[in-house]
């Protein structure tokens, strides 16, 4: 059989007659949702106000024990857990009054505070009736803000910084239980108009830090040093997205006047017509094109302001619905991927000419979520590369699967990359450079799958000048080494970390894995 003729409904159709489950857990642990991280806390709290993390964070630091907040549990790796005292954030959600006349400019557009726990998803809703958005966004939405802002969460276009970006001011309730109003030295608030209290608790003095330095180290905190109260985030007018996405091939996307080669080299990004705001690619790891090319989907997104006609679905049709049957029957994919590992590249393939699209127009959020597939059981991790390197990367990616290949181990998906524009923030995996993510994702129950991440690891994060994403990585940074190394601002950020968590209450698993926990 041909394999490159086998499509996303033929393997369907090949696990109609099975029925996968799902495994449930209880007791009185937590685990992330990748299954990758579970911890047995000696508390687990949902604190419902400032004023009970001030509490929780006195009476942990008097009895010399750590606190950590989980976040939706979206990272794969151990940046948000202890086993001391675990926050919950669910209590934390929602819009908060912001003081207009503490403002320098009062009458500042676009801002919004929220509570730290707020996901993405509900914060989308409500900016959407204030006709509001966010700049730019990841294609998942199930990730709290604190969350994806202390890990350096991003979306896709050398425009925008990571989604921490959007960060004007930030409420942290640190060290003693004091609440700290972080913004940087030209900051949106006047000093002289500064009340010095909590807007919800006047009972509860804030004191305001003005400062570029801290600033640039709690926006990427790895939640190290302090615990999230609050923020003001900077957002946009409400806005729509038109989108394309087109099958074209590595070849092409790295030719002269290529569109990755455009992107590496500054260059337009049409040839006629507005440059799209937002874009990124999806490469088949393995070659199924004659002369060994590799099918990619490119997806060019353009943004307006003026309100435009939504459409109804996107992609191939019954795209959504082989997402939803690829959860259903996760098990028995696996298992025909497990003794046919040779249907893989047709696989990969059909599933890109399923996303192709002519054009899809929606309001903005709702383009950048990706949609149902994000329900799929799979592990992965994200590597940040300096943009100039990426072609290579991915090019080296391609040898590690063949490799692999050979060896009965196989890649399911497509590799994506995505690019961000560099940030000011110490440890951001985008601090100082243009980046470009290449996010490598795997079915869970493939064979070989410790293997399969152990060698990509092995190789991008030594071969190249790459940055594990906090969130997505299997917690391969050990000791301080190698950050020290990535990070040209580390030792300024690891200084501010020590002064805010000086007391070694905010350490947590990740710390111990770097080796900077604080000894109490």
């Amino acid at each position: 059989m041909n394999q490159r003729r086998i499509s996303v409904f033929a393997l369907i159709a090949m696990v109609g007659a099975f029925i996968g489950c799902a495994a449930g857990t209880t007791g009185p642990f937590w685990k992330n949702v990748w299954g990758t991280e579970i911890v047995v806390p000696q508390e687990q709290i949902l604190p419902a106000s400032a004023a009970e993390l001030v509490e929780i964070i006195q009476r942990a630091q008097s009895q010399g024990k750590r606190v950590r907040m989980t976040g939706s549990g979206h990272s794969a790796s151990d940046v948000a857990i202890t086993s001391d005292i675990l926050l919950n954030p669910q209590k934390l959600s929602g819009p908060l009054s912001l003081d207009a006349t503490e403002l320098k400019n009062p009458a500042e557009p676009y801002l919004a505070r929220v509570l730290s726990g707020s996901t993405i998803r509900t914060l989308n809703s409500y900016f959407d009736l204030q006709n509001l958005a966010f700049p730019s966004l990841g294609g998942y939405d199930a990730q709290t803000i604190a969350g994806a802002t202390m890990t350096a969460t991003h979306g896709s276009s050398l425009n925008y910084g990571p989604i921490s970006s959007a960060i004007a001011s930030m409420q942290v309730v640190s060290y003693d239980g004091k609440v700290f109003q972080i913004e940087p030295t030209d900051g949106i608030t006047d000093p002289a108009q500064f009340s010095g209290v909590l807007l919800e608790d006047p009972s509860i003095p804030v004191e305001l830090i003005q400062d570029d330095e801290t600033f640039q180290a709690m926006q990427v905190s790895i939640g190290s040093m302090g615990v999230v109260y609050a923020y003001v985030l900077k957002l946009e007018p409400k806005f729509w997205i038109t989108e394309t996405r087109v099958i074209t091939t590595w070849s092409a996307m790295i030719a002269a006047g290529g569109f990755l080669g455009r992107i590496i080299n500054g260059q337009p990004l049409s040839e006629s017509g507005p440059a799209p705001d937002y874009y990124e690619i999806q490469v088949n790891p393995y070659s199924t094109i004659s002369g060994g090319d590799h099918t990619v989907l490119l997806t060019r997104r353009w943004k307006s302001f003026d309100p435009q006609p939504v459409d109804a679905s996107r992609g191939a049709p019954g795209n959504e619905f082989l997402s939803q049957l690829l959860i259903l029957f996760q098990q028995p994919v696996e298992w025909i991927l497990n003794s046919h590992p040779s249907m893989a590249p047709a696989v990969i393939d059909s599933a890109l000419n399923t996303e192709k699209d002519d054009r899809y127009t929606n309001l903005s959020y709702k383009v950048f979520n990706i949609g149902v597939v994000n329900e799929t059981k799979v592990y992965a991790i994200e590597v940040a590369f300096d943009l100039n390197e990426i072609i290579a990367g991915v090019e080296r990616q391609f040898a590690i699967i063949d490799e692999l290949k050979t060896n009965g181990i196989i890649q399911s998906s497509p590799l994506a990359v995505r690019f961000v524009a560099e940030s000011d923030a110490h440890i951001a995996m985008m601090s100082g450079r243009k980046t470009a993510m290449m996010e490598i994702i795997n079915l869970q129950g493939l064979r070989g799958i410790d293997e399969f991440f152990q060698a990509h690891q092995a190789a991008l994060f030594t071969e190249f000048n790459t940055r594990p994403h906090w969130g997505l990585d299997l917690n391969y940074m050990q000791g301080e080494t190698l950050p020290s190394q990535l990070y040209p601002r580390w030792a300024d950020w690891k200084a501010i970390y020590q002064s805010y968590n000086r007391y070694g209450t905010f350490n947590g698993k990740v710390t111990d894995r770097l080796g900077i926990s604080v000894t109490p």
